[in-house]
Order: C-alpha cells, then structure tokens, then sequence
C-alpha cells in the first residue's frame, strides 16, 4: 500500500445495480470502524439499498485501519441491523496480506449470519461466485477503477 493512499481521505460509496441483483460497496485510501459503522447505517436507512442482493465489497484501493478488536465489534454491531441481513454472497476483493487477513477474521465472526462470505483477489472470481455472468466483466471493472475520476463520475 502507497504511502499516499494512506494518506488520503476515505472515500466510501455502494452502488445497486438492480438489473444485476448486486450491491457493490467500494472503499478507498484509509478506513476506520467509524467509516465501517457509517456506511452500514446509512444503507440500513436507505430504501434502495437491497440485503438480498449478492454483494461485493471491493477493499483493493483501501488501507484498513482495523484492529482485531475493531474487526469483532464492526461484526457484532453488524448483526443487531437486522434490516440489512439477507441470505446472500458477499465477496470481498482484496489486494494486501493485512486487508485479506482482516475479510477472513470478519467471515469467522460473522458466521452466525445467514451471508456467506468469500474472500478473493481478482474480480473475475467475484463475479464467478456472486453468479454474476462473464460478459459483464467489463461493466464491473469500470465501476471498480481505483482512479479519481472514475470515482467522481460514481459519486454523481
């Protein structure tokens, strides 16, 4: 991880892509439980927001600021939102040792929860295990860019 990614604002965003039965949470630069907790309320307040939707939770352009401990509570917490507990897939796309240990410590906490949780490297496997169909690829690479305009033209 770049030292000015560490460096940088968090930018935490989820889109739903109805036509797809997909959310897709994106984090970018450094991330804290607050944000975490943040971006779980606000979805549980938002009534596009679909929890039997699969889902991908793309951490590759993130520096995780997490603790152990926060990584549990971030999981307890999470499962007293009843409204956003759906039986569905959720991966998690990594790039780094520490965020891919850190998915893998929340799939174990949250295994009470009727999600499944997988952790992966590539889109390609995501979108495999998410059943989402090859030809889309492209759709889901463009919306998960780690470039600054890219997230602008998200935000918006």
């Amino acid at each position: 991880m770049s030292s000015e990614l560490a460096l940088m604002a968090p930018y935490i965003h989820y889109i739903v892509l109805d036509d797809l039965k997909l959310n897709i949470e994106i984090f970018r630069g450094s991330v804290y439980l607050e944000d975490l907790l943040r971006l779980k309320n606000q979805q549980a307040n938002d009534g596009v927001y679909n929890p039997n939707y699969n889902n991908i939770t793309d951490l590759r352009c993130a520096e995780m600021n997490l603790s152990i401990k926060d990584v549990k509570e971030f999981a307890d917490q999470y499962a007293n939102l009843t409204s956003l507990l759906g039986d569905r897939k959720c991966a998690m796309l990594t790039s780094s040792p520490k965020a891919a240990a850190l998915s893998m410590l929340y799939r174990n906490y949250s295994n009470n929860l009727p999600m499944h949780y997988e952790v992966f490297t590539t889109i390609e496997a995501c979108m495999r295990w998410t059943n989402i169909e090859a030809h889309l690829i492209k759709k889901i690479e463009e919306l998960l860019q780690c470039n600054n305009s890219n997230l602008e033209r998200i935000a918006s």
